[in-house]
């Protein structure tokens, strides 16, 4: 598995960190594509930390062909 290079902080003028360099994670979600969303989200809740309130902004903000953001989280 290949490793990605550190990019490096960039700093202001005044030593202020503008980019950090930090690994996070996203999981999107077509529900066209997924034969059982409630399912599916039932076995993500087992390994992603994802709330009632996630799901339900999930159910509502979903729509055809459009990918929805479910979760974020940093390593």
């Amino acid at each position: 598995m290949p490793i990605a290079p550190s990019r490096g902080i960039i700093y202001d003028r005044n030593g202020i960190p503008l980019a950090l360099n930090r690994t996070i994670y996203q999981i999107e979600m077509m529900p066209e594509k997924v034969d059982n969303v409630q399912q599916t989200l039932d076995a993500l809740r087992s390994v992603v930390d994802l709330t009632d309130d996630d799901i339900a902004a999930f159910r509502k903000e979903r729509g055809t062909f459009t990918p929805f953001h479910l979760h974020s989280g940093e390593n």
